[in-house]
């Protein structure tokens, strides 16, 4: 299947939508890489954020061999998967999800830059609610010298499991109901 266009703005809507319900129910996505020596690397990332249509970008905090990767070959495919109970059960109820459950993001992630206040605070309003607790003190209580990635998405590649997800992307309408 030919990757959908992420600055298209109805894909645009359900990756927001997917990656949002998947960073909400297990706190990361995973991103894929390959090694210098060409093996798969697979990082699980929880400060992703996504940014305007096709854009997004994550904070460098504990990934060395992800920022060694894409310093070797900025290219990568991130995976995000919706593990909400609710959401997979009324699914199973009903025999069709709602909205997309998973999505694949390909893309390219520029050379890391210093974090911006903003960049900061953005990640810092995802992790608020968990300060209180010594582990988030300790993995999140330290953020300078952060750097950051930006990253550019070539390509959508939607997440199928058969029936229960058939017609929640727009290449899955008929013709006429895509265009316009």
């Amino acid at each position: 299947m030919t990757p959908l266009d992420p600055t298209d703005p109805e894909v645009w809507r359900l990756v927001r939508a997917a990656v949002h319900n998947g960073l909400g129910s297990s706190l990361h996505t995973a991103i894929a890489t390959t090694s210098p020596d060409g093996r798969a690397h697979v990082s699980p990332i929880g400060s992703l954020s996504l940014r305007g249509p096709g854009e997004g970008r994550y904070l460098e905090l504990f990934n060395v061999g992800l920022a060694r990767n894409l310093d070797h070959d900025p290219r990568f495919t991130l995976l995000t998967v919706d593990s909400r109970l609710r959401a997979w059960g009324r699914a199973l109820l009903a025999g069709q999800f709602t909205e997309p459950p998973a999505v694949r993001l390909q893309g390219v992630a520029s050379p890391a830059r210093p974090a911006t206040e903003g960049d900061l605070a953005s990640f810092q309003r995802r992790v608020r609610p968990l300060m209180w607790t010594r582990g988030a003190k300790a993995l999140w209580g330290r953020t300078d010298g952060t750097r950051v990635r930006d990253l550019t998405f070539t390509g959508v590649v939607p997440v199928r499991f058969g029936t229960v997800t058939r017609g929640l992307w727009p290449a899955d309408l008929p013709r006429a109901e895509v265009a316009g």
